[in-house]
């Protein structure tokens, strides 16, 4: 049985091993940056958002989900993550009160 390789030794590390590695580095970085994005995005709308704003749109996502119309939010929800959060919390509110 060969042992696996120790420090001091003249073995290899061998190259899918090494490939692996940046592959796995790669995938983290990646989702690093597209959390750190959606993170950036989320303080700077919410910043920019006014509460009224926002309750509007909750407001508008509950009407929606209790009337059975399908979830189709205004252009500007789909670009700020604010109001596309709040229309869709009140749209799933919609949709239970319907329920019950």
């Amino acid at each position: 049985m060969k042992s696996p390789i120790t420090p001091g030794s003249s073995e290899t590390i061998p190259f899918y091993a090494k490939a692996g590695w940046v592959v796995a580095w790669l995938l983290v970085l990646v989702f690093l940056a597209m959390i750190s994005r959606n993170c950036v995005s989320s303080v700077t709308y919410g910043r920019n958002t006014d509460q009224l704003v926002l309750e509007t749109y909750y407001r508008q996502g509950v009407l929606d989900g209790s009337e059975g119309r399908a979830a189709t939010m205004p252009a500007e929800a789909t670009k700020n993550p604010l109001l596309r959060k709040a229309y869709s919390k009140g749209y799933r509110q919609g949709v239970d009160r319907k329920k019950q």
